[in-house]
């Protein structure tokens, strides 16, 4: 006997019963299935492991069913290199099983190789300690006939040296040739002028005189090289006086 054709009617009928019940099965699995499924999982009690050595921590959360993301290394001048001083979640936290867990970690001491400082000025030394994270001590001036003015001689810590960020090098710095000071003698007596300028370590080379209705006579007018101008020790002066 032929088999009669479905019908339009019947087909749909089919298609209405096949979604409602792919609708119900989907509920089922929302509201029953998963969450069964997800209250099957232990929950657990996140263990402390900062202080703890990476490895350490890393067996003792696999072993309670917890999933250790790739440790973060972070330079500490306080907890050894490889030690974790750093957990999220924290200790103590309640999660289920399979959580994910960050932890950080000490690299150590950051260190770093000691520049060499000599011949540059104080700006150039921060600058080049800076990009090592580094910073510049104590500075101490001095005189010095053979390294110009403004130029680092000498620095605590050698070149090369490896150090630790926290570490800062002092240096001596270069005030040039020793230099005194031209006195200011402008409107006194020769005879004065004479006194200071032997007093400031200095010497008269000449006196040369200048007509003036203004001054009295031996008053001075002038110097060369000029007052409050500095001079290397024992050099001459020469004084213009009033006629």
């Amino acid at each position: 006997m032929a088999r009669k054709p479905t019908t339009w009617k019947g087909f749909l009928v089919y298609c209405a019963m096949l979604i409602a019940s792919i609708v119900f099965l989907g509920i089922v699995t929302d509201k029953l299935i998963l969450p069964a499924i997800s209250d099957a999982r232990a929950t657990i009690v996140v263990p402390l492991v900062e202080g703890r050595t990476v490895q350490d921590a890393i067996v003792m959360l696999e072993s309670r069913g917890l999933v250790v993301m790739p440790p973060h290394e972070q330079f500490s001048s306080e907890v050894k290199a490889g030690i974790v001083f750093q957990q999220m979640p924290y200790a103590g936290a309640t999660v289920k099983g399979g959580r994910r867990i960050y932890l950080t970690v000490s690299k150590g001491v950051e260190t770093a190789t000691m520049p060499n400082l000599r011949g540059r000025t104080v700006r150039e030394a921060r600058l080049l300690l800076l990009r090592s994270n580094m910073q510049l001590g104590n500075i101490t001036y001095t005189f010095n006939d053979s390294i110009q003015a403004e130029t680092i001689m000498q620095q605590s810590i050698a070149a090369g040296t490896k150090v630790t960020s926290q570490m800062q090098p002092s240096v001596i710095v270069s005030q040039g040739p020793v230099t005194v000071l031209v006195p200011d003698i402008i409107g006194t007596t020769l005879q004065q002028a004479k006194q200071q300028i032997e007093l400031a370590g200095l010497k008269v080379l000449a006196v040369r005189k200048m007509a003036s209705s203004i001054f009295i006579p031996n008053t001075v007018l002038d110097t060369d090289p000029p007052v409050l101008s500095r001079v290397p020790p024992d050099s001459g002066v020469v004084i213009t006086v009033s006629e």
